[in-house]
């Protein structure tokens, strides 16, 4: 089968199920991963779908109407592969010590780094330019907050441009780096002008670059090169990195650490913490809650419940209702910037 008809026949398939596999593509096609991984890297640079983790799903009506080819919201990256970008996460914050001074950048995974960062530490310092990972970090008390200011990006919920040369002031222990694309020949890429310039400041400053990049970013490029792979001290992604991928990393002598991800139940419960109920002052011994958003919020909700099952329920300025007593966790995609109220019976 040529490519071409490969591609077509990727795309009819997204347009029936509204998702692809890969190693049912791998199956279907009878052609090895690595030309699957290749086929759809080629359709997602053209716009035509957007690569996840062990596939592919179709452009959101909202890129496809914005032409925002290869871009993926912010909104919508919040709820992609968290339990790897948690694992991650953990493994991430081995590397840091009490006292030290921190940089974060952007993203969804930079998000989940803060909340790790925040549950893991009494005294630390971090500089970021994501208004996110500040709110995050806020609630704990002994963590020194520096904020970037600049010219408010909306899509990300960064600050950026000119304003970030107070960076030259600080010294940076170490950064943590996220990024869109991560190749053995290209290195690492962004999609953000402006936060590329921020990223790239950072990691000058810094004693120690990390990257945080699960394998879903792997094979894949961006517009903007960042630096190559050798210029960051470490990579760490999650076990779902392909054997390929690992040997022609490690033949570079790049630091590559795996991340070994939890149970679905065991990584959503710690990563949700500050969303249990009881966090939310709310007693054992009440039997639901509603979940209530505001006319204008429009997004989903995750609940997470005891026998490590998880429903996600969309939110359009209405209410909705779930059993308290079996609720691990809640989690809100644009949380905490969304005001989420919770009532109860």
């Amino acid at each position: 089968m040529l490519a071409r008809q490969r591609h077509d026949k990727i795309l009819k398939l997204l347009e029936t199920r509204g998702r692809v596999h890969t190693a049912e593509l791998v199956d279907l096609m009878d052609v090895s991963s690595e030309t699957i991984r290749k086929d759809l890297e080629l359709l997602d640079s053209q716009g035509k779908l957007t690569r996840v983790h062990g596939g592919a799903v179709p452009l959101s009506r909202e890129d496809q109407k914005n032409g925002l080819a290869g871009y993926v919201p912010l909104k919508t990256r919040s709820g992609q592969n968290l339990e790897q970008k948690a694992a991650i996460a953990r493994r991430a914050v081995q590397m840091v010590e009490e006292g030290q001074s921190v940089a974060l950048d952007y993203g969804s995974t930079s998000q989940i780094m803060a909340m790790a960062l925040r549950d893991s530490f009494s005294q630390l310092t971090v500089i970021t330019n994501s208004i996110q990972n500040a709110l995050l970090l806020a609630d704990n008390p002994g963590i020194t907050v520096i904020l970037l200011g600049g010219i408010l990006n909306r899509d990300e919920l960064t600050l950026v441009d000119a304003f970030s040369t107070v960076l030259d002031n600080f010294h940076i222990d170490i950064m943590f780096m996220s990024v869109t694309g991560i190749d053995p020949d290209v290195g690492l890429t962004d999609q953000r002008l402006s936060e590329m310039r921020i990223q790239n400041k950072m990691h000058r400053l810094a004693g120690r670059t990390v990257v945080l990049a699960d394998s879903s970013k792997f094979g894949r490029t961006s517009l903007l090169k960042i630096c190559s792979v050798q210029d960051v001290d470490a990579i760490i992604t999650d076990s779902g990195l392909d054997a390929g991928m690992r040997v022609r990393f490690g033949a570079m002598g790049a630091n590559l650490i795996i991340a070994q991800t939890d149970s679905p139940a065991d990584t959503k419960a710690s990563l949700l913490g500050s969303y249990l109920p009881t966090a939310l002052g709310m007693d054992s011994g009440e039997s639901a809650i509603y979940v209530c958003a505001p006319g204008d919020y429009t997004g989903s909700m995750l609940f997470f419940y005891e026998n490590g099952k998880a429903a996600r329920v969309e939110l359009s300025g209405y209410r909705t209702k779930t059993n308290r007593k079996k609720l691990v966790g809640a989690y809100c995609d644009k949380s905490p910037l969304v005001s989420m109220t919770m009532l109860t019976e």
